[in-house]
């Protein structure tokens, strides 16, 4: 499954016979582990080959640039989200309300993830500088606002059309945001230990929910 439609290069593995495709994926393993564990998330695809046991050629098959291969990493984060995400919704009562809260809930854990908010402060300091890189998160965040302005519109459908974009990217602003201010890689704070509920309440009252 993809966000959006995205295609990033070489993010199918159906051309594959089953050892390339299991080379890809501990390529990929080692790239995202690299950028992860480095400060500066520098990635050297020579490093990545030795890592993995093969020849650089060998890496450059499936992924002849540096950029490439972040966009690899890019496409199998974004597809492993958006099905935990799926999961999370589906596995909830099958109310709007719910599923919208179950949505909430899913999104604020990931604050609580060290591995990823390190993987995704990388790749998006490396879209800075890579378009097709950039391009993809922006597609991603058009179609993570649909998913938004869907479960919204479907918990309250008197949201009028006008309101539900900027809703859409109200409640994703908010729930990001809490990574920053009260996220794993930031010190305890006691005094906002109820922050989670306290956004899962105010993103209620923004759908005209309570």
């Amino acid at each position: 499954m993809t966000k959006g439609g995205t295609k990033l290069h070489n993010s199918e593995t159906s051309g594959l016979t089953p050892k390339g495709a299991k080379t890809r994926r501990a390529i990929l393993k080692v790239a995202r582990n690299t950028l992860v564990s480095n400060a500066d998330g520098n990635l050297s695809i020579k490093q990545v080959a030795e890592e993995v046991g093969i020849s650089l050629g060998n890496l450059q098959y499936y992924f002849p640039t540096k950029s490439e291969l972040i966009r690899g990493v890019l496409q199998e984060w974004l597809e492993s989200d958006l099905d935990a995400l799926d999961s999370a919704v589906r596995s909830k009562k099958s109310g709007p309300r719910q599923r919208l809260l179950a949505f909430i809930d899913q999104q604020l854990a990931s604050s609580q993830k060290i591995y990823d908010i390190k993987l995704i402060v990388h790749i998006w300091n490396a879209a800075i500088y890579d378009e097709k890189l950039n391009e993809a998160l922006a597609e991603w965040y058009a179609n993570y606002r649909r998913i938004v302005k869907d479960m919204l519109l479907e918990a309250n459908p008197q949201i009028s059309t006008s309101q539900l974009d900027n809703l859409a990217a109200i409640v994703i602003a908010v729930i990001e945001g809490e990574s920053v201010i009260n996220g794993a890689s930031m010190p305890a704070r006691p005094e906002l230990k109820n922050l989670h509920s306290e956004i899962r309440l105010s993103i209620l009252r923004l759908a005209g929910l309570e």
